[in-house]
């Protein structure tokens, strides 16, 4: 997380390691059985972020950009495989994210980015996640 000027080439690719290579991972773990017995749903859980990008969150979300043109583009080869994608982008949830999130370097010429971002967030309504996962 930080300015696009503080992020080093190493975070982005951190940050696309977990979020892009991590979803065709899992997809390429069950996409063969599923194959085979021309069935299944794969459930892959992307970001509003997707759609929206926050100042200092710009890496995640292009990444969750990434995450949604590729579910785009699966959902086209499996249809006639018989198995079905589903991409679900919630919105903001208070949840540990933050605790694991890598910061980059600051540089104080970004304070007033940082301060906006923090207003943005203080003023965020969270969703609810037994709510929201009841519905999914």
């Amino acid at each position: 997380m930080g300015a696009i000027e503080e992020v080093t080439p190493a975070q982005l690719r951190a940050e696309y390691e977990t979020n892009v290579v991590g979803v065709l991972n899992a997809v390429q773990a069950v996409l063969p059985q599923f194959r085979a017995r021309r069935g299944g749903h794969i459930l892959v859980v992307g970001s509003m972020s997707a759609h929206l990008s926050f100042p200092t969150m710009t890496v995640y979300a292009s990444s969750k950009a990434a995450v949604r043109s590729l579910v785009e583009g699966l959902q086209m080869e499996c249809e006639p495989l018989g198995v079905k994608i589903t991409l679900v982008e919630p919105a903001g949830y208070m949840t540990k994210f933050f605790d694991n999130v890598k910061t980059a370097e600051r540089i104080d010429a970004y304070d007033d980015t940082y301060a906006r971002m923090q207003t943005i967030f203080n003023n965020a309504h969270f969703g609810n996640i037994p709510k929201s996962m009841g519905a999914v």
